[in-house]
């Protein structure tokens, strides 16, 4: 991707410096293709303008290690601890998912733009929320991954409208089941096709505030995650 494409998607919205930068995506490299996303509902720690240069922040979302060295910064200065219980569970989940397949993944959200919580991302204006929906289709379809994971209810009821409104499903699946039951089930979620023909298969679980270092209640959802990836590389 180059890197005048990811400045415009990454700007803050309006060019509105009261807005934080858009978050697409942190990744290990910008010209790496991934086959595995892992998507929540929006990121959680705003950075802003002020806080770091536009083309530098760009080019940190390519540069995963020295993003959050940067991100653990701004965390620090906002007086909250470096890692939170969200970010330990996504880090040990992704170790693991990536040892065990030989295959990278992508870490995402749905709705790509940071909000301190989920009250005020509820709160903001129905636009900012649209692009940042436009943008997570952007990305999921200049990857066109065979797996996506998403973790917590929020996050479906955004992706699942993301994929109904841009016609990738003809019909809304319920995201009304009990996350026990979506994240327990046999086999994916919902599988869809990309314009390109590509499957995906679309798996769900508990938000990762819950899973800890070594993820012992998801231990089920996790291998039944890494055997479909196995089966289908």
């Amino acid at each position: 991707m180059k890197k005048e494409k990811l400045i415009e998607w990454v700007k803050p919205y309006n060019n509105d410096d009261s807005h934080p930068y858009y978050r697409p995506f942190v990744v290990q490299s910008k010209d790496e293709k991934y086959d595995i996303f892992l998507a929540g509902i929006n990121p959680a720690t705003p950075i802003y303008r002020k806080d770091i240069d536009l083309n530098l922040y760009t080019d940190l979302l390519t540069d995963y290690a020295e993003f959050y060295k940067m991100y653990n910064k701004v965390r620090e200065g906002n007086s909250k601890p470096k890692m939170s219980r969200t970010r330990l569970g996504i880090t040990s989940f992704v170790n693991e998912i990536q040892n065990r397949t030989n295959e990278k993944v992508l870490e995402t959200n749905v709705v790509p733009y940071p909000t301190k919580n989920k009250k005020i991302l509820k709160q903001t204006d129905s636009g900012v929320i649209a692009h940042a929906l436009s943008l997570f289709h952007a990305v999921l379809l200049d990857h066109s991954p065979g797996t996506v994971i998403i973790y917590s209810k929020g996050s479906l009821e955004y992706f699942v409208k993301v994929l109904y409104e841009n016609k990738l499903i003809d019909v809304k699946p319920s995201t009304k089941l009990k996350m026990s039951d979506l994240e327990n089930s046999s086999g994916p979620f919902l599988e869809f096709t990309y314009p390109t023909g590509k499957q995906c298969s679309v798996f769900v679980c508990r938000h990762f505030m819950y899973y800890g270092k070594e993820g012992k209640t998801y231990s089920v959802f996790r291998d039944k995650v890494i055997n479909h990836i196995k089966n289908n590389s």
